[in-house]
């Protein structure tokens, strides 16, 4: 794991915040998975804030999208925000960059 890389999660309801720090590899990617396991315990929304990435690893990327498995339907609860989402997030994740409005669930002014 990349040395620097930490993930900060605050809980609020039924709805789980976390914002990815650091550089994000292969082993980043895969303490990422393991805090995602929580997508399935009866959460609503899942918010991953990607813009305090100092980097992103083609290969943490790969890892990430290769060894995601996670259903459409819990999927739709997981939601990417910030400048950095569309370089981590997967296929059918909701991505929210701002200043763009390409496969957005919600306007980026919201």
């Amino acid at each position: 794991m990349a040395a620097n890389f930490w993930i900060s999660r605050i809980y609020r309801k039924n709805t789980l915040y976390l914002e990815l720090n650091g550089d994000f590899d292969g082993m980043s990617a895969m303490e990422l998975l393991c805090a995602l396991k929580d997508l399935s315990s009866g959460l609503k929304e899942i918010y991953i804030k990607a813009e305090a990435l100092d980097s992103v690893s083609a290969f943490g990327r790969e890892v990430f999208h290769k060894k995601f498995s996670i259903s459409a339907m819990s999927l739709k609860k997981l939601i990417f925000i910030e400048n950095r989402c569309g370089q981590i997030a997967p296929k059918g994740a909701n991505c929210i960059e701002y200043g763009k409005n390409s496969n957005c669930r919600f306007d980026a002014k919201t």
